[in-house]
């Protein structure tokens, strides 16, 4: 059955804080889950598409639950449309265009909503009772179109997943690079990505690479742009500079002294 539109309702909300992991409301997730979690996508990326390398936050690792308070909403249950879940991002290279990717987990205990009019183009159920709603749409802004693909997994375990991939390029914000107009994933690899097992909120935690703790800085964002290989430079100098140093020769180090990142290559 599908049911009727309704008419749009916009909510405008600030948030002053920040959010951790661990959050003993929702106890299927953290730091450990996240990190397992941003392994499990980043592993899903097809052969042929590469993660755009950038900030952990923009490197596809789900960030802490947002949990706001119920109160600051001017309605009961408007908190609920933005508290429980968590969400990765980031961009992605595919036959030389660049799009993004966005993943949002969230433990769901309500029924599966109703097909509405123009909220997706199919429903599908498998066989394991996984419902996939799947949606091609675009929105324009100012006469520039984005385009976006969206899978919507409602999982078995009581999960939800929105993978959602669009065109817009979002590499370097000063740019202001137009979409480019091919969306890097396919509905079938957004399916891939919203259905692996790690995902699910009753999935056993795999051991990962630790998540790197969020940082930032004050600036004006006329830096240049730190690339894979200039990170990995500054990586090496810290051990070149220790065996340059004479005083150094009779004293043996008991580790290396490792990367100034800590950071695993996310390139897909």
């Amino acid at each position: 059955m599908v049911e009727p539109p309704s008419d749009p309702e916009r909510v405008n909300f600030a948030v002053v804080g920040s959010q951790e992991y661990d959050n003993p409301k929702y106890p299927w997730f953290s730091r450990a889950k996240a990190a397992a979690m941003t392994q499990a996508v980043v592993s899903a990326l097809p052969d042929s598409v590469d993660l755009v390398f950038a900030s952990p936050r923009e490197s596809l690792e789900f960030e802490p639950i947002a949990d706001y308070d119920a109160s600051a909403f001017p309605r009961e249950g408007d908190a609920d449309l933005f508290s429980g879940s968590t969400a990765a991002r980031g961009s992605l290279i595919r036959d030389g265009h660049v799009g993004t990717l966005t993943v949002d987990v969230r433990a769901w205990d309500r029924p599966v909503p109703p097909c509405v009019a123009g909220a997706l183009d199919r429903r599908d159920t498998l066989p394991d009772g996984t419902v996939l709603d799947s949606l091609d749409s675009w929105f324009e802004i100012n006469g520039v179109r984005t385009l976006e693909r969206t899978v919507v997994a409602y999982l078995p375990d009581g999960t939800r997943v929105v993978a959602t991939s669009g065109d817009a390029d979002n590499t370097d914000p000063r740019v202001g690079t137009k979409p480019s107009g091919h969306i890097p994933l396919t509905l079938d690899e957004l399916t891939a990505i919203a259905t692996i097992m790690p995902l699910r909120a009753t999935a056993q935690v795999v051991p990962a690479v630790p998540l790197m703790p969020s940082c930032g800085a004050d600036t004006d964002g006329n830096g240049p742009e730190l690339t894979r290989e200039t990170v990995d430079r500054l990586d090496r100098a810290p051990e070149a500079r220790w065996a340059d140093m004479p005083s150094n020769s009779d004293l043996t180090l008991d580790r290396p002294i490792g990367s100034l990142t800590d950071r695993s290559d996310h390139s897909g």
